[in-house]
C-alpha cells in the first residue's frame, strides 16, 4: 500500500508539468480542501500537497531509530511507515516539547485508532534541526512553528480532519517515467487527480 503513495505523489505531480515542477515557497503556499500531507521518513522531508498538484516541501524531524524509555513505556521509537488522519488537536502545558502554543496533532491509525503518535512542534526545532540528525523525536513528526500553524489551518479547511502518509523513501523516477501532461486533456488531469485524492485516503475511510 505504502508503494501505491509513492507512486500517486508522482502521478499528481506528472499532471501539472511534463517534469517535476519545483515545490512552492512555503511563504507562497496555502491550504485548500482536500489538502494531504506527504512524509518521507527517509530524506525527513513533509510534502503538503493540494489537489491540484501544487504542493510545497517542509523539513522534518522524525523519530530516534532506537529504543526509547518515555512516559512509562519503552518502545522502538522509529516513526512508522503508515496511513493516518488527524482528528483531534490537544494543547499540552509542556511549551519545550510541544513548542511555543503547545499544539498536538493526534493521528489516528486508519482513521479509527487513537495513537500516541502525532504532530507538533519543539522549543529548539531550528537548533535541532541545524545539527543535522533529522532523527530526534520520540516517534512524532516535528515542524517549525510557522509549518504546524498552517498543518493546523488544513486542518480546518479540511473539516477538523486531516489524511497523512509516512513513507520511507519515494521513488523520483516515477516522475519521469510517467506519460508528459501535454499529451492529457484536462479532463485526464482531473481524473488523474481526484482518483489519487481517493486513493491517498487510508482504505478504511474510502467513500
Amino acid at each position: 500500500m505504502l508503494q501505491v503513495f509513492s507512486a500517486l505523489f508522482g502521478i499528481v505531480l506528472s499532471v501539472v508539468g511534463s517534469s517535476a515542477p519545483d515545490a512552492i515557497p512555503f511563504n507562497q503556499w496555502e491550504p485548500a480542501p482536500g489538502v494531504q500531507f506527504l512524509v518521507d521518513t527517509k530524506e525527513a522531508v513533509g510534502y503538503l500537497i493540494n489537489q491540484n498538484g501544487a504542493y510545497t516541501a517542509v523539513p522534518v524531524l522524525l523519530g530516534q531509530n532506537k529504543t526509547v524509555h518515555y512516559l512509562g513505556r519503552t518502545y522502538l521509537a522509529t516513526t512508522p511507515e503508515d496511513s493516518w488522519i488527524m482528528k483531534s488537536k490537544h494543547i499540552q502545558s509542556d511549551r519545550i516539547t510541544f513548542g511555543r502554543e503547545g499544539t498536538f496533532l493526534r493521528l489516528y491509525r486508519d482513521g479509527v485508532t487513537s495513537t500516541p503518535y502525532g504532530i507538533h512542534s519543539h522549543r529548539y526545532f531550528e537548533y535541532m534541526l541545524a545539527e543535522g540528525n533529522p532523527y530526534r523525536s520520540m516517534g512524532c513528526i516535528l515542524v517549525s512553528q510557522e509549518v504546524l500553524d498552517k498543518i493546523e489551518r488544513a486542518y480546518e479547511l479540511n473539516g477538523e480532519t486531516l489524511n497523512v502518509v509516512t513513507v520511507y523513501g519515494i521513488d523520483n523516477s516515477l516522475l519521469t517515467d510517467l506519460d508528459a501532461p501535454s499529451a492529457a486533456s484536462p479532463e485526464d488531469s482531473e481524473s488523474i487527480i481526484k482518483s489519487a485524492a481517493t486513493l491517498l485516503r487510508p482504505a478504511s475511510v474510502k467513500g
